[in-house]
């Protein structure tokens, strides 16, 4: 999986579709740990159709930790769950310094 963007509340990222075993990859599942401990994973979404290996996350808590892990789904069945991949919701930038005066020359 990789992070396409990410801001105060949402997180877009995408993953490799796999090798569909022969048959068309109907949907994905994708599963979540909504920042628990990256071990209590539970469906968050489906997104059907083969080409639809994204996923737009809306409602997260800003420097929260997610993790995610994905299943294809055919005819035959459900894949093996991916690797779980972490992501966290973006923050604002931290304050800056206090300002200081420098000198410098000119040439």
């Amino acid at each position: 999986m990789s992070l396409i963007s990410s801001s105060e509340s949402v997180i877009f990222f995408e993953w490799q579709a796999p090798y569909n075993g022969g048959s068309l990859i109907t949907y994905y599942k994708i599963y979540w740990d909504s920042g628990i401990d990256g071990s209590n994973y539970e469906l968050y979404a489906f997104t059907v159709g083969p080409d639809n290996n994204f996923l737009v996350n809306y409602g997260l808590n800003e420097g929260q930790t997610y993790s995610f892990v994905v299943a294809a789904v055919n005819f035959a069945g459900d894949s093996p769950l991916s690797l779980p991949t972490s992501f966290i919701a973006a923050s604002v930038p931290g304050q800056p310094g206090v300002p200081f005066y420098t000198s410098r020359s000119v040439s």
